[in-house]
């Protein structure tokens, strides 16, 4: 009897030592509970992090959107535009970057495009990142949206 419960003990120290990391840098507190990160309409399987010691709130989900998905872009650079924040375009090109198989008729089988805004009054930037990534049950169409809000570093 006393074997099963060190062995228990053991089992509950190994599962406390492995989520202590993953509660540490997540947190149900929003660093940023005045700022509204936009969902692109259709969005779906959204998910929210919370990192409140860094300040860093982010969001990801996935939309079906027409390829590229300017629309999506166009969302939220009327959306953070609006807001008084500025495309920070000496960071950002907004290219799309591709990985292929080095067929120049094969599609690429990742592609990504990245756009950042800043606040000038908050001290804040937000990052977008737009994925299509070819996989076998995901549609040609569906983009994966990740989006960021955190402290922009002095300089």
């Amino acid at each position: 009897m006393k074997i099963k419960s060190n062995y228990m003990y053991l089992f509950i120290l190994l599962v406390c030592v492995y989520l202590s990391p993953a509660i540490a840098s997540s947190s149900q507190i929003d660093p940023h509970p005045t700022i509204k990160i936009p969902i692109f309409q259709g969005g779906y399987n959204l998910k929210e992090h919370f990192d409140a010691s860094n300040e860093i709130k982010s969001v990801t989900y996935r939309v079906l959107a027409n390829n590229p998905p300017t629309e999506v872009l166009e969302f939220y650079d009327a959306y953070f535009n609006g807001k008084g924040w500025r495309s920070a375009f000496e960071t950002c090109q907004r290219n799309w970057e591709h990985s292929g198989d080095g067929k120049k008729t094969a599609e690429p089988a990742f592609r990504q495009l990245f756009a950042s805004w800043a606040h000038p009054v908050k001290n804040l930037k937000a990052i977008l990142r737009l994925t299509y990534e070819e996989e076998n049950s995901v549609s040609q169409n569906e983009v994966f949206v990740q989006f960021q809000l955190y402290p922009e570093t002095a300089k």
